[in-house]
């Protein structure tokens, strides 16, 4: 075995400290070292020395560890925020894990020209939504009830709007503009259509005078609501493109020049809109687990705002009292539970994303998050049913003391825009595991 020359023994004991300090600085000595000295030094578990018969005890030694200690819990928001996202969701299901889950959404709808004349005595044909389809979860052959709503409270795109808003106080619910019972199409059909009320085609028309431009006519028509009825069994939630072309509301009229016309109001991306999200798990397994600080078997993590896994790290404080140590590669590993999870029908995420637990408002990830995509990783691998999420950088500030919390919140990449969810496993046969390579510096 070849055997370190001392000046560079001595430079890294002189300048260890100091690149520690330094996030970036201490990556790219963590890998430069790792580079040139990976044939020198061969990984084996904590407790074996790879130095130990070597003359000089001074030498750099490199450790593999896969049994920190850590625990799940299962963890909960009141809400997330949710307006102006590429997808509306629409729809309720229930399965037999996850319990009922349940979308509706509000949106403006905006004038295509300014003053409009109808003609001589207009009649209202119909008056047509159309939601364009861009996604399903679940089972889209059961049928569902659908209430569409006027909006009474303006709603802005400027402004804040979360998964659990008081609608009862922003649109009336006393009266419906359409109900309807379907079965959703997504693969046969490129839109919804939402037949609504021929009255308010009538009121629409009557109220021309507001058509002068976007924002009076937003002072009248304020919007709608679109709203979900809870489903018995099965279900499913359809996603929508709120800026699409295609949704749109139709308003078919007549008059007493011509036969057949038409006038399109606009839901596009200049329309405020935002979804509302509801669970149900009352009388889950993990029902009387949720915020609390109760170590879990299974974590379960749902997007629209649902569950979410709660990893608690706090032994790796102790690394501290350990002397200078260069976290080479920490990866977090995360197996799915497909025993109990039905993957054929409600598929995993596409990928998890991790958020340092603080009070700070807002997206807080690990450092290494904001490195690169492939980097950070934690997408869904098929062939091994698992997620990996590289946190080279945040263990080493977590162990070097510049990083105090010690907790990272797992959940949905796809949080505000899917109805994903899954089951990671983390039983005593199968649990999480944090995989670190390190070194440590005498």
């Amino acid at each position: 075995m070849k055997i370190m020359p001392m000046y560079m023994i001595n430079f890294m004991k002189k300048f260890w400290p100091k690149i520690l300090s330094t996030p970036i600085k201490l990556l790219f000595f963590s890998l430069l070292y790792f580079i040139l000295f990976s044939s020198v030094f061969s990984c084996k578990k904590e407790n074996t020395d790879i130095g130990v018969n070597l003359q000089n005890q001074d030498q750099l030694t490199l450790y593999f560890n896969d049994n920190t200690e850590m625990y799940a819990s299962i963890a909960k928001d009141d809400s997330i925020t949710t307006d102006e996202r590429s997808k509306v969701l629409l729809g309720s299901y229930i399965d037999n894990i996850f319990g009922l889950s349940q979308a509706s959404f509000a949106t403006q709808f905006r004038l295509s020209s300014y003053n409009v004349s109808f003609g001589t005595n207009p009649v209202v044909d119909s008056i047509i939504l159309y939601l364009d389809y861009t996604g399903f979860y679940g089972d889209t052959t059961t049928m569902q009830e659908i209430n569409v709503y006027r909006m009474t409270q303006d709603i802005y795109r400027d402004s804040l709007y979360y998964s659990n808003e008081d609608i009862s106080t922003m649109a009336d619910l006393s009266t419906s503009l359409a109900q309807i019972t379907t079965s959703f199409s997504p693969n046969n059909n490129n839109t919804l259509k939402i037949q609504l009320d021929n009255s308010f085609g009538d009121a629409l028309i009557a109220d021309s005078l507001f058509y002068t431009d976007n924002d009076t006519f937003l002072i009248q028509y304020k919007g709608l609501y679109i709203a979900s009825t809870p489903v018995t069994a099965n279900g499913a939630i359809i996603y929508f493109d709120p800026v699409s072309e295609d949704s749109k509301i139709v308003l078919y009229y007549h008059n007493d020049t011509d036969d057949s016309l038409s006038f399109d109001f606009l839901i596009n991306e200049n329309c405020a809109y935002f979804n509302l999200f509801g669970h149900d798990y009352s009388g889950l397994i993990f029902e009387n687990n949720i915020n609390q600080d109760t170590p879990v078997d299974n974590a379960y993590i749902q997007a629209m705002g649902g569950v979410k896994a709660l990893i608690h790290l706090d032994a790796l404080k102790n690394w501290k009292d350990s002397g200078h140590i260069a976290i080479n590669k920490a990866e977090l590993v995360l197996k799915i539970n497909d025993i109990n999870n039905d993957i054929s029908e409600y598929s995993p995420p596409e990928r998890l994303l991790l958020e340092i637990v603080d009070d700070n408002d807002g997206f807080d990830g690990p450092i290494d998050y904001f490195t690169d995509n492939t980097y950070f990783n934690g997408y869904y691998d098929e062939t091994s049913g698992s997620y990996t999420f590289n946190i080279t950088q945040h263990i080493q500030q977590i162990i070097s003391g510049t990083e105090t919390n010690t907790s990272l919140y797992i959940f949905p990449e796809s949080n505000k825009v899917s109805a994903e969810r899954t089951v990671i496993a983390n039983s005593d046969t199968n649990k999480i595991k944090l995989n670190i390579t390190y070194t440590k510096f005498k």
